[in-house]
């Protein structure tokens, strides 16, 4: 009997998702303009819980005038960590750790080149995303949730 209950919670703990409560400020559709290399551009980006909860995918895209970039990125939780991994159309692979406070969620890399993806909380449903390459910017935009 006390197997069975032991057993049972065990189930649901597993089949539960992951806790997103401290990155629910992205979840939804957004869209946006800004100016980065090659030049000035427009984008949407999503992030969706997937896989019932155990993991936030975020797809995006951008286009420049002549360019078009998509990428895909996969947010997971590591014991107490949040990691998140991306993958793009010019065949990057970034390994990100991701820092939460209340106002600004921080996706950053150890090593070189180190890569640094910050979202910023905006009133009016607003968002400011920066891109930065070892401290140089490369994005600096904002974006309005779609829905």
């Amino acid at each position: 009997m006390i197997l069975r209950l032991v057993l049972g919670l065990l189930s649901v703990s597993l089949l539960s998702g992951a806790d997103w409560t401290d990155m629910k400020m992205l979840m939804g559709e957004w869209t946006g303009e800004g100016s980065g290399k090659p030049g000035t551009g427009a984008g949407e980006f999503s992030f969706v819980p997937e896989l019932q909860g155990k993991i936030l995918v975020r797809r995006s895209f951008a286009e420049y005038p002549g360019v078009r970039h998509d990428d895909l990125m996969i947010v997971y939780r590591e014991g107490d960590a949040t990691r998140a991994d991306y993958y793009d159309n010019e065949g990057h692979v970034i390994r990100y750790s991701v820092k939460i406070d209340n106002q600004r969620i921080v996706f950053s890399t150890d090593g070189a080149p180190r890569y640094r993806l910050t979202y910023t909380v905006l009133p009016e449903e607003k968002l400011r995303v920066q891109f930065e390459i070892d401290s140089k910017t490369y994005l600096d935009g904002l974006c309005r949730r779609k829905r």
